[in-house]
């Protein structure tokens, strides 16, 4: 059968239009207009085709560069990280960064006005994050003399669980009797070899269930899973008791008190934001804040760089 390109073009324009929503959430996710990318790197073989790199042209404004065998591009990369994760000695002075594709998260219920509703998505780790990662996040219980809860844990980006992936559940059991909202902190722990440790601590008594999820770790054996969970370990400290982060914080209150009272407004919304950072877990957004915060300090407290000062 003799096929013109016209007839192909037709036949994959549909599969091809798919490529719209990835590309316009990869900019609002890097916080990026199409102006502002400098360079478009095509990789795979099917961005051969003419129709490929029109379409992209078209989503972003310039022509991409194909100076790159596609084909190799991706076998590198594979090899790479093939390489990262079965600790390679060709590529243990390497740096490399892979995020989470997809938001993983916990089925919540909302407070609607006088309805309590089921079914929503909660994010514990966003897309895009940067792994291997850790977070935690509070919950609460929301009946009285409520005892035990399920954790549902699901992927992806609707804030309706029903349109997103359900990945596992578990049960929390042993929470005291009491008044709604006991406290439950959930922690996510995340690696790249796509193994997702899931905990439940209950605040107040500080049990903690856990449960593994490995649908994403293909080719992993149990006892590879079990040692990927036993590494992921040194990833569960929260930024707040890092030792950098606990000395600027305790650093900035000093100063604060010794400071007249227009000042302390400026520093006030500084810690404030500080703060807000570390509860958010994000690495990079943690260093911004604190950067200035020293800034900050090293201007009105010149001389109170000493990490044992304020320590007993």
């Amino acid at each position: 059968m003799v096929v013109t390109r016209e007839q192909l073009e037709a036949w994959v324009s549909p599969t091809l239009a798919r490529t719209e929503l990835p590309i316009r959430r990869v900019l609002g996710d890097a916080k990026l207009t199409r102006d502002q990318i400098d360079e478009v790197i095509l990789v795979g073989g099917a961005t051969r085709m003419p129709l490929v790199v029109k379409r992209v042209t078209d989503l972003l404004g310039k022509e991409p560069r194909r100076r790159l065998n596609p084909d190799e591009v991706v076998a590198l990369g594979a090899a790479v990280q093939a390489g990262l994760v079965s600790k390679a000695a060709a590529v243990e002075e390497m740096v490399v960064t892979d995020v989470a594709p997809f938001t993983l998260g916990i089925a919540i219920a909302k407070q609607l006005g006088g309805d309590l509703r089921d079914g929503y998505f909660d994010p514990v780790i966003d897309r895009n994050t940067t792994i291997p990662v850790s977070r935690v996040k509070r919950y609460s219980t929301i009946h009285p003399n409520q005892t035990q809860l399920t954790v549902r844990v699901y992927q992806g980006e609707s804030r309706r669980i029903d349109d997103n992936l359900l990945l596992g559940e578990f049960d929390v059991r042993g929470i005291p009797p009491g008044p709604a909202n006991q406290p439950v902190d959930v922690r996510f722990t995340y690696d790249l070899n796509g193994v997702l440790e899931v905990e439940a601590t209950v605040v107040a008594t500080k049990h903690t269930t856990s449960h593994i999820i490995a649908r994403h770790a293909k080719g992993m054996t149990e006892s590879e899973v079990r040692a990927a969970v036993a590494a992921m370990a040194k990833l569960k400290a929260h930024p707040r008791d890092e030792e950098a982060n606990r000395f600027v914080l305790l650093r900035a209150e000093r100063v604060f008190k010794e400071l007249p009272a227009e000042l302390r407004d400026t520093l006030g919304v500084l810690l404030d934001g500080f703060e807000a950072a570390l509860e958010k877990q994000d690495a990079a957004v943690i260093a911004r804040h604190r950067e200035e915060l020293e800034r900050f300090l090293t201007i009105y407290d010149p001389h109170g760089d000493d990490p044992n000062e304020g320590e007993a």
